[in-house]
């Protein structure tokens, strides 16, 4: 993988205040307001005692729900004074569930680079399954859409903040790739039986991959128009992925070929199926009001149509099928 995944601010969350203070405030007045906070009942909770708070100090900034114990806990956002920004769900203070991280944007000779991550928290780190961005578009409004856009993601799962099992996909120009195996906790392809795919070339290897170089493994070469096979081969590489020896179709065992050829060919039918990169794409663009920060105020959590839209965005990552497909869709009889 070209990419490292950044580290995300974690700073002490807690919120201290005076108990008996913020509850007289609220029951005399209807909400506690000082220092750059406010706090009031929160309308939507049912039953238990949840808050909704509004923070501004100490160069950070926070909207969201509180327990009664005034810890972060329910969906809330969060702005770091370095410009990182996180829209999601808080256990205890935590970043944990359902949470969309947006790292500043840089612009380096007039190119706008941005990374964002959505996915399963757990305890401050990502976890479970998510999908990490990276995106490389032109800093003109005026010029960017897909078509001018270089990608890169991730999607699969995590432990404890690192890669495990997914799929990376890479897009530059009109050209992309996608590999589908496990992976270092660095990021680097690592499999006995990794998948990879070029697009120009419309070629697919299916393989041993070590620390992202390949090893061994089938070589299919496929007819774009038609989607048929054009030739099958299996290959051998040094640790500079040159071509030490190569076996031809007709040296390959015939029933290693049909099994081969079943399996590679449903992948590709899979991969080319949906547009995988252009979902991800839009999905970048549907966070615009979240990376822009454009949140609003505290009642934003009171506002029906837009506390849905928050908490859908930041479940957006359990409606990407990608590794549900391949999984679903090519390891069959």
């Amino acid at each position: 993988m070209a990419q490292k995944m950044k580290e995300e601010s974690n700073p002490d969350l807690k919120i201290v205040l005076e108990e008996d203070t913020v509850l007289s405030a609220i029951a005399k007045d209807g909400e506690y307001k000082a220092d750059g906070v406010t706090i009031k009942k929160w309308e939507k909770s049912e039953g238990g005692d949840f808050y909704l708070i509004e923070m501004a100090r100490l160069n950070l900034k926070f909207i969201g729900v509180l327990n009664k114990k005034f810890e972060r806990d329910g969906y809330g956002y969060h702005e770091f004074g370095n410009g990182e920004k996180y829209c999601g769900y808080f256990k205890e203070n935590q970043r944990y569930y359902n949470g969309i991280y947006f790292w500043p944007s840089e612009v380096k000779n007039g190119r706008l680079f941005s990374e964002i991550y959505y996915g399963y928290w757990r305890d401050n780190h990502k976890d479970s399954f998510g999908i990490y961005i990276w995106l490389d578009e032109p800093n003109n409004e005026d010029d960017k859409n897909f078509d001018n856009t270089n990608l890169e993601a991730y999607a699969g799962q995590f432990v404890d903040g690192t890669f495990s099992f997914g799929t990376y996909l890479q897009k530059t120009g009109d050209d992309y790739y996608l590999y589908y195996g496990n992976f270092t906790p660095e990021g680097l392809k690592n499999d006995e039986n990794g998948f990879f795919y070029s697009s120009k070339l419309d070629r697919l290897f299916h393989g041993k991959i070590d620390n992202d170089v390949f090893v061994e493994g089938f070589v299919f070469v496929f007819d774009s128009e038609s989607g048929n096979i054009d030739s099958i081969g299996y290959s051998y590489f040094d640790k500079d992925m040159n071509v030490t020896n190569f076996l031809s179709e007709s040296e390959l065992d015939e029933g290693d070929k049909e099994t081969e050829s079943k399996l590679c060919s449903r992948f590709r039918d899979v991969i080319l199926g949906i547009d995988y990169f252009g979902e991800l794409y839009q999905k970048i663009k549907d966070f615009s009001f979240l990376i822009e920060g454009n949140m609003g105020d505290i009642n934003i959590f009171n506002d029906e149509e837009k506390f849905s839209q928050i908490t859908k965005m930041a479940s957006g990552y359990s409606r990407n099928n990608i590794d549900k497909d391949i999984a679903g869709k090519v390891f069959v009889e």
